[in-house]
């Protein structure tokens, strides 16, 4: 009878290891740029922004200016 408890006991643990910590949604990784040339923003994880042209996708570790949405757009704009 302990086996079969702590075999059970044992499933339960692996199997609620297995499932993931919280459920991520696309809201939980989108970001806002301050719009400034000064500030810079370090991706943690990836994340994404959006614009009224654009979408732009910030791989983990990488550095981004606090205005680089508003000089894409102004890109994306003249083209």
């Amino acid at each position: 009878m302990k086996k079969n408890v702590l075999f059970l006991v044992l499933a339960l643990l692996c199997f609620a290891l297995a499932l993931p910590a919280a459920a991520e949604t696309a809201d939980d990784r989108r970001i806002t740029l301050s719009g400034n040339a000064e500030d810079t923003f370090v991706a943690q994880q990836d994340y994404y922004t959006e614009g009224e042209y654009v979408f732009l996708f910030f791989q983990k570790v990488l550095t981004v200016r606090g205005d680089m949405l508003a000089i894409v757009e102004d890109t994306m704009a003249t083209l």
